[in-house]
């Protein structure tokens, strides 16, 4: 199934683009700050794509566990403060909030019909946006 075809991935997809462009920017003012070139993106066309909402939440739980475990080592490296603000404002959403989220939905699964779209996906990306993360 194409994930557009599934409004509850589409509501997945759209809270986490929305996530991962903030902490995109993040980074990319530390990249323009010290003048450092930005690495070419090597995922485009590479993202797996997922047949529910449940397997699309496993999946993001087994990503924010990795995410935890690069931003440990990226910080163990970090000397600067700016720097280190940044990536432990990242690991902090990562763990803290996104982790949990994705492991809440892959815990309950993923009903279906637009009124439990609306009221889980209106409501997380809300909150998502009031936290800044």
């Amino acid at each position: 199934m194409h994930p557009h075809a599934n409004p509850e991935l589409m509501c997945v997809d759209l809270i986490e683009r929305n996530a991962e462009s903030r902490h995109i920017n993040a980074l990319l003012s530390l990249f323009d700050r010290y003048s450092l070139a930005v690495p070419d993106n090597p995922w485009p066309g590479r993202v797996d794509r997922y047949a529910s909402v449940t397997a699309a939440c496993q999946a993001g739980v087994q990503a924010e566990i990795a995410n935890g475990a690069m931003y440990e080592r990226l910080l163990q490296r970090a000397h600067k403060p700016d720097t280190i603000a940044v990536l432990t404002n990242l690991q902090d959403a990562s763990q803290t909030r996104h982790l949990p989220a994705f492991q809440r939905c892959a815990e309950r699964g993923a009903g279906s019909g637009r009124q439990r779209q609306e009221r889980h996906c209106g409501g997380a990306s809300r909150r998502h946006r009031q936290r800044g993360a």
